[in-house]
């Protein structure tokens, strides 16, 4: 998949096309269920003699790569640096209120 959508449009995207996990997400994500490339893949795949899957199991497949995008490139190592940063301060914080 990473053949087919450069990391920034990767992140996009979901199956369905709704906000991002419970909501979180500033701006909602296309589909990507409904385009011609997803049932172009899927159909390749299926079609492919060495993989013994159903749609189904292809189709939970690119869902949870494309749930996964954002920890691709750096992402994860980004998110943790900014979560050990605010943590961080916020520990500096209260320890300065408290003396």
């Amino acid at each position: 998949m990473n053949q087919l959508m450069a990391h920034k449009v990767q992140l996009n995207f979901n199956w369905c096309g709704k906000s991002g996990w419970k909501g979180t997400s500033q701006t909602p994500k296309r589909a990507f269920g409904g385009m011609r490339l997803a049932k172009t893949t899927t159909r390749a795949i299926l079609k492919n003699p060495l993989t013994k899957v159903s749609e189904a199991e292809v189709q939970k497949h690119i869902m949870i790569w494309l749930r996964n995008a954002g920890d691709r490139n750096g992402g994860r190592k980004r998110r943790e640096a900014r979560n050990t940063f605010c943590a961080t301060t916020v520990e500096d914080t209260v320890a300065e209120e408290s003396d």
